[in-house]
């Protein structure tokens, strides 16, 4: 999603050399510093931050939930896994998500949210635990849904599997955190 209409900060992450290196840039600023970003291992944060800080501490707007399914650990077949999502959860136990993340070894669904401020967390982790909860049985990581929470970025590679990391958009339509 286009991070550029937030305020605070959003966070460009990578691993090297077995560090996690970060860096914090103003929405408006991001598209600039992208290309230092390509390679291996590039995350960015789904929310913002008041301050060069990621953590839940300083979450400033919750822009997105997301579930990631980590369908290699049940050794799940990628495609059967799309098509179980369309058939038997979208628009029945879950709405359809904004975006879907091909990570390399699993699948990142998104669902973007008209941005609330740090006080609707409790309503936040309400709504991601029941997101976790319906789709565990496709491999839901429920270390994965913390709201300082970043995720790999399209056009980087999966270092795991040399794998490149793209996403699938489906809609521009933002949900309402109640809705």
């Amino acid at each position: 999603h286009n991070p550029s209409d937030s305020n605070g900060y959003i966070t460009l992450a990578k691993k090297e050399n077995g560090k996690f290196i970060q860096y914090h840039y103003r929405p408006k600023n991001v598209a600039e510093h992208l290309t230092e970003w390509l390679g291996y291992d590039v995350y960015y944060s789904q929310n913002s931050f008041y301050t060069y800080k990621r953590s839940i501490e300083n979450i400033r707007q919750l822009r997105s939930l997301y579930v990631d399914l980590d369908i290699y650990t049940k050794n799940l077949d990628i495609n059967w896994v799309l098509g179980k999502l369309e058939h038997e959860y979208y628009r029945q136990s879950i709405p359809e998500p904004n975006a879907i993340i091909h990570s390399g070894r699993g699948l990142v669904l998104i669902w973007l949210i008209e941005p609330v401020p740090y006080m609707a967390l409790p309503l936040w982790n309400s709504v991601q635990n029941y997101l976790l909860d319906t789709l565990k049985d496709l491999g839901g990581d429920s270390k994965a849904i913390d709201a300082a929470r970043v995720f790999r970025i399209a056009g980087s590679k999966n270092s795991s599997n040399n794998a490149n990391v793209r996403v699938e958009y489906r809609s521009n339509y933002r949900y309402s955190l109640r809705e």
